[in-house]
């Protein structure tokens, strides 16, 4: 506590005043580096825990600044208006005076339901500088109480950043919850997960859905669900998705013979730990869940065991309260829409502040209808405007808000109808030494659900093989040495998703093309479409 009258009116002016800086004008100068900035405390800046990573950042391109100071001072003393801002240290409740300890922010919460807490925690409101209610500056924490745990994050965070890409980044681990809503509601839900990755994932992607409904062909064996999906972990690279229900140190995924399936801390724990001497590190996970965010809970959250899990993912953004059914179903649409090719580079805080500010123009009658009132309201009326206000503030980003993510560029390709086939070129990028061609047959039917009498060996099967649909199966790979060309046959009565992916030292490159057959002249060329997000065809099956 200060003890005198002018320092409390001094860092209470820190906390709630607007934040202006006189060099942000110059921001915009090629010469003017961007600023990274992190605010932490004597025990990680003592043994040069952080040293790697700021090195990185610095070739990076960035001006970074290290500070352990508070958080407030720490802003106001950045010479023009910092880029991304990063949390190191715990705030655990009743912990002020441990050494680990950098505090969060307390704001006012939107409530449903009469149980819900009056405010919640939210490290995104630091960046809200002008006290407009958005936030400026994407802020993230890495919530470490040791040196270890920091060296261990550190080093995910510089390996998923510096790791070779390969087809595996292209794959979309996806696992969605039961909402326990009613039979009828669960039958509506399952036909709008398949559409939303349908409609709005851009189609370079190749998702693997694991869905905890018994009425689904992607539910697998319900008992089998964490083990999976820790496969799942292990073996891509990308970027990776929750949505349902949860809580501080779990995710809901079904009722199976009376029995709770979840996802948990101790399935992180367990199944993200280290396996051997090699690294090997996740995707990035994100949680659409209430409360597996919540880094002030006195235990580990979900998503806080699952960052500091030895080869679990680098960074986890997941909720610190209760979130709305509505926001998150947007929310999902916005971030799969989101993953088109770029040619630069998209950092995480950058990638999550687009998502949560565009999530409302994905609402639409239809959903907000159902989805609006599924679990009450205090008021006659829910206020949908307030949902999508708080969903910028709620989720927490438990990673570097600066860290690169593994997002494709564009492929040059060029494609037409001929009489024996599509033929196709793609330009070589520089740095890319192979190129895969695959396809995905798009009138491929889903298998039916497994019985309730069928063995786990036959509902994995039938996992398996509904998952398969969405493989682009390969049907030639070429290296830099001969020209990138050739033919594709698909048969007459065939459509089919076309995929180039070119794998270079530091980036991919696709493109993809939806071949029809229509009566069409055979010299009609069909053009590149690689940031393509809505399918011109019919829709995978």
């Amino acid at each position: 506590m200060i003890a005198v009258i002018g320092g409390v009116l001094a860092t209470f002016f820190l906390l709630t005043a607007p934040q202006t800086f006189a060099a942000d004008a110059d921001t915009n100068k090629k010469s003017v580096k961007p600023i990274w900035l992190v605010v932490t405390r004597p025990i990680f800046t003592a043994d040069k825990t952080l040293d790697p990573l700021v090195k990185h950042r610095q070739l990076d391109g960035f001006q970074t600044i290290v500070s352990t100071e508070p958080i407030a001072k720490a802003i106001a003393a950045c010479p023009r208006k910092p880029s991304f801002i990063l949390l190191v240290g715990d705030a655990a409740p009743d912990s002020k005076d441990a050494p680990w300890y950098i505090p969060t922010k307390q704001k006012k919460f939107y409530r449903w339901i009469a149980n819900q807490k009056k405010t919640y925690a939210s490290d995104m409101a630091w960046g809200d500088l002008d006290g407009d209610n958005v936030p400026d500056i994407p802020v993230g924490r890495l919530p470490v109480r040791t040196t270890q745990q920091l060296k261990n994050v550190v080093a995910k965070i510089m390996e998923y950043e510096t790791c070779k890409p390969t087809l595996t980044t292209t794959v979309i681990p996806i696992w969605a919850g039961n909402a326990e809503f009613g039979a009828g509601f669960d039958r509506m839900a399952a036909q709008l997960l398949l559409s939303t990755i349908r409609q709005y994932a851009p189609h370079y992607l190749q998702p693997w859905i694991l869905y905890g409904s018994p009425n689904s062909p992607f539910v697998g064996a319900p008992q089998n669900q964490p083990a999976i999906f820790n496969m799942l972990l292990r073996d891509t690279t990308g970027i990776g998705c929750m949505i349902g229900h949860g809580n501080e140190t779990g995710f809901f995924s079904m009722m199976s013979d009376g029995k709770v399936i979840a996802y948990t801390t101790a399935h992180a724990e367990a199944g993200l730990g280290q396996t051997g001497t090699e690294k090997r590190v996740g995707p990035v996970v994100i949680i659409l869940t209430c409360l597996s965010g919540k880094f002030t809970h006195d235990e580990n959250s979900l998503a806080e065991s699952m960052l500091l899990a030895p080869s679990g993912p680098p960074a986890v953004i997941a909720a610190t309260t209760q979130s709305h059914p509505l926001p998150n179903m947007t929310t999902g649409q916005a971030m799969l829409d989101s993953f088109k090719p770029a040619h630069t580079p998209l950092r995480l805080g950058t990638f999550w502040l687009k998502v949560v500010t565009n999530a409302p123009k994905y609402n639409n009658l239809f959903i907000q209808k159902m989805l609006k009132d599924v679990e009450g309201s205090l008021e006659s009326e829910i206020n949908v405007k307030k949902l999508f206000q708080d969903q910028k503030f709620i989720y927490a980003i438990l990673g570097d808000p600066a860290m690169k993510l593994p997002l494709p560029k564009p492929l040059d390709v060029k494609i037409q109808r001929t009489a024996d086939g599509w033929a196709w070129t793609a330009e070589k990028p520089k740095d890319a030494y192979k190129l895969c061609v695959g396809l995905r047959y798009m009138s491929q039917k889903l298998p039916a659900p497994p019985k309730p009498t069928d063995t786990p060996k036959v509902a994995n099967k039938i996992f398996q093989t509904a998952n398969d649909t969405f493989i682009f199966r390969k049907l030639e790979t070429l290296d830099d040495k001969v020209q990138w060309s050739g033919i594709v046959k698909i048969g007459s009565k065939k459509n089919g998703r076309l995929r180039f992916v070119a794998i270079g030292e530091k980036d991919l490159y696709v493109a993809t093309f939806d071949l029809k057959t229509p009566k069409i002249s055979p010299t009609t060329a069909a053009t590149t479409r690689p940031a393509k997000t809505k399918p011109a065809t019919a829709p995978v099956r």
